[in-house]
């Protein structure tokens, strides 16, 4: 995606999207996990450290886990090979996003294998640093790594910038491999 770390992406500064060449989305803003350690490359700031964004917990890690998509690693709430723990309750929030268009959608894609109706992931959005609200929430198994869509023309009416908060939840029993996440961004609808 940037300086040839992504092929397959178009980098567009004057237009302040990245393009996916592939399919021809349109991104305002992406993350993907890839493999150069700790690091969440956004096409917008080259080598943004993911230890910036602020976090609750300290759950939250790049693993090594897919090897076959456009960023070989993900984000993850356990180790490669293990599961999660009991009791967790740890988030991790992006900087904010500036828009350019409030006609968004978030974008997310992972697999994941969550305690079914008692562990979670959850997605939160703040408009212009107001309160949070959920936009999305997995529970389950996802085999296989799956795009998942949530439109938020209605949520960022009026908006400017875009805060996303990504919460993991685990009750006291039974674990699971936990949420791997491949990349997330904010596309043009």
């Amino acid at each position: 995606m940037i300086d040839g770390v992504f092929p397959g992406w178009l980098l567009n500064r004057a237009s302040a999207t990245v393009t996916l060449i592939s399919t021809g989305t349109q991104w305002v803003s992406m993350f993907a996990f890839g493999s150069f350690g700790n690091k969440a490359i956004p096409y917008y700031e080259e080598n943004a450290d993911l230890l910036q964004w602020a976090s609750v917990g300290s759950y939250w890690q790049i693993v090594s886990e897919n090897p076959f998509s456009e960023s070989p690693n993900s984000l993850a709430v356990a180790p490669s090979g293990s599961n999660y723990s009991n009791g967790v309750n740890s988030s991790i929030v992006t900087p904010a996003i500036t828009l350019s268009s409030t006609n968004v959608s978030f974008v997310i894609n992972m697999s994941y294998s969550i305690e079914s109706a008692y562990d979670y992931l959850k997605v939160y959005a703040s408009k212009d640093g107001g309160a949070y609200s959920e936009i999305s929430s997995y529970t389950g198994i996802a085999t296989g790594y799956i795009t998942y869509t949530t439109d938020l023309s209605s949520f960022m009416s009026g908006g400017t910038t875009l805060t996303l908060k990504f919460t993991f939840t685990s009750d006291s029993t039974n674990t699971l491999a936990g949420p791997k996440i491949d990349y997330w961004g904010i596309k043009l609808n």
